[in-house]
């Protein structure tokens, strides 16, 4: 298969998926129970005048779709209105734009909100995936060299119990444990109030707090790259494992014919040169995969009944 069909079978998923969510994330909140504009302001000395500049400022007085002015209660509108001027096709636009929107909680534009939050999100990711890939590859490699040891299984377990646990139940667990034990926080970036006498001391501050979150992603993480890189290889030698036995057979027959002179010319005799070629190249099948084996009725290359 081509390179190029896989790559638009998969851009077309992606485009799809991402539109799916658009639609589902707009019509989600139009069917829910309640007035956007008295949700987002909290305020019950709001007047009816009020409430209606609120929904004129954000768009909610215009149709939601054509056909449809609103969600909940279904109310029917005009069919032939603008596309372009009802809440879907405006809120689908300002997507494209890069536009969000303003904020109903703090009356802010929400990409100023977002970029505030976004430093701390993508420190907290980096040093918990960082950490994440480390550990999940050593173990990953550690398990696949001994596969199928205690060791093994143990790492298996442990990697499974955690992918899969909830990242927000894992959080909250630690928050108890390291608060109460190693009284380490439980919020924030910095210690409120502190003055540092150094960039280092205010670093090692940061360190102190990021040691809960990042320890929860780490734990959630390893499991994910621990998997990846062990299920293959497992999967590998399950598959190789007949042949591999297959060819041990062969050379355990054949290091039993090299002990009798007899035997070993009849051998000869009843092996044409292309099944010579067939043995040697199982040998080097099992050099290959199997090269910790010892053979004590091996020798080297001069051991197989083989004329070369």
């Amino acid at each position: 298969m081509s390179l190029s069909p896989y790559l638009l079978r998969k851009v077309g998923w992606a485009l799809l998926t991402i539109l799916f969510v658009i639609v589902l994330n707009f019509f989600l909140f139009r069917v829910l129970p309640g007035d956007p504009a008295r949700a987002g302001i909290r305020d019950p000395r709001l007047t009816a005048q009020a409430v209606e500049a609120i929904r004129v400022r954000y768009g909610l007085d215009k149709p939601v779709i054509n056909c449809f002015q609103q969600l909940n209660p279904l109310e029917l509108g005009d069919c032939l209105v603008n596309p372009l001027e009802t809440q879907f096709f405006i809120y689908a636009g300002n997507l494209l734009r890069g536009e969000l929107g303003i904020s109903y909680h703090s009356n802010r534009p929400v990409w100023d909100v977002l970029l505030e939050r976004l430093w701390n999100t993508v420190l907290l990711v980096i040093a918990g995936q960082v950490l994440a890939i480390v550990i999940g590859v050593a173990l990953g490699v550690l398990a696949s060299w001994k596969v199928r040891t205690g060791f093994d299984s143990s790492a298996l377990v442990g990697s499974l119990v955690a992918w899969s646990l909830p990242t927000f139940w894992l959080g909250i667990i630690l928050l108890f444990i390291g608060s109460r034990h190693f009284g380490l926080p439980i919020g924030g970036k910095t210690t409120p109030g502190m003055d540092f006498a150094t960039p280092w001391a205010q670093m090692q501050d940061l360190l102190r707090h990021m040691i809960l979150p990042t320890l929860t992603f780490t734990i959630v993480f390893i499991g994910e790259y621990m998997l990846c890189l062990y299920l293959p290889a497992y999967s590998q030698m399950v598959r190789l494992q007949p042949r591999v036995e297959h060819a041990l057979q062969t050379l355990t027959q054949q290091g039993a014919t090299q002990h009798n002179p007899d035997d070993a010319e009849a051998g000869r005799r009843q092996n044409p040169p292309g099944a010579c070629a067939h043995g040697a190249a199982r040998e080097g099948v099992v050099e290959h995969l199997a090269p910790s084996l010892a053979w004590s009725d091996r020798s080297g290359p001069g051991s197989s009944t083989c004329s070369r």
